[in-house]
């Protein structure tokens, strides 16, 4: 009769280094894919706050630029006005380019980087920074006078006062265009009284009664209004009086 060793001395140690082994693999992926998604997480997190340091200099630089010193610029890519490095109240930054597109539109590159990405304390593993483009349109100003004296109510020509609706070139003036159409000397919608040396002219004709001026004539310009011009203003004028009223 064969006999059979049942001596199984030694076995609880082999198991118990086994279930170490594949507890701590467990655990190191657990750890693992937790430190992943706290990275992502923190990736994502900083990207959006890049993309609102980017976005907030876009609007920062369309609010605080000159429209003089872009309208000087020539056309991309013959010129570009550079946007310098600017800190945000937040600790972020950003920086970029306004290119000049054609005379009414402009194209602002702005790249932005978060409080922390700034700070160089991400050399390891990437800082982050978001690049957006902003399409800009010049609005136009646009008076519609259609005459050289615009007024609500009737007008009173006195001493030497002159209404002249003809375009001229102002003497010792050069590089100016040919002279356009004429337009009339006075447009109201009351009646016009000229003393003896007084005179008005235009083409067509000298006096033009319209009876659409109103008020708002006076007060809105397309989409903006008189306030805020008043606003924009940077140039304060002494009072004077204008004795005579002309084109150009």
């Amino acid at each position: 009769m064969e006999s059979v060793l049942r001596n199984e001395r030694g076995m609880a140690l082999g198991l118990a280094i086994v279930a170490l082994v594949v507890g701590g693999a467990l655990i190191a992926g657990a750890l693992f894919a937790g430190t992943q998604e706290q990275r992502l997480g923190e990736n994502a997190r900083r990207l959006q706050q890049s993309f609102g340091v980017a976005e907030g200099g876009a609007y920062d630089v369309l609010r605080a630029v000159k429209p003089e010193s872009l309208n000087a610029k020539q056309l991309y890519p013959a010129d570009s006005y550079q946007v310098a490095s600017t800190t945000t109240p937040t600790g972020g930054s950003y920086g970029g380019t306004v290119y000049k597109l054609n005379q009414s539109l402009y194209l602002v590159d702005i790249t932005g980087q978060d409080r922390v990405s700034l700070g160089g304390s991400l050399k390891r593993i990437g800082a982050a920074r978001q690049r957006i483009g902003v399409l800009a349109r010049v609005l136009p100003m646009t008076f519609p006078a259609y005459a050289a004296l615009l007024t609500g109510t009737g007008v009173d020509l006195t001493g030497q006062s002159v209404a002249d609706g003809n375009d001229h070139t102002p003497p010792n003036w050069s590089g100016c265009a040919a002279p356009g159409p004429g337009v009339p000397g006075i447009r109201t919608p009351d009646t016009v009284t000229v003393g003896s040396n007084a005179s008005y002219t235009g083409n067509p004709p000298a006096v033009y009664h319209d009876s659409t001026v109103q008020p708002s004539t006076f007060t809105q310009f397309g989409s903006v209004s008189y306030s805020d011009l008043v606003a924009k203003a940077n140039i304060t004028l002494s009072l004077a009086i204008v004795p005579s009223a002309g084109r150009r």
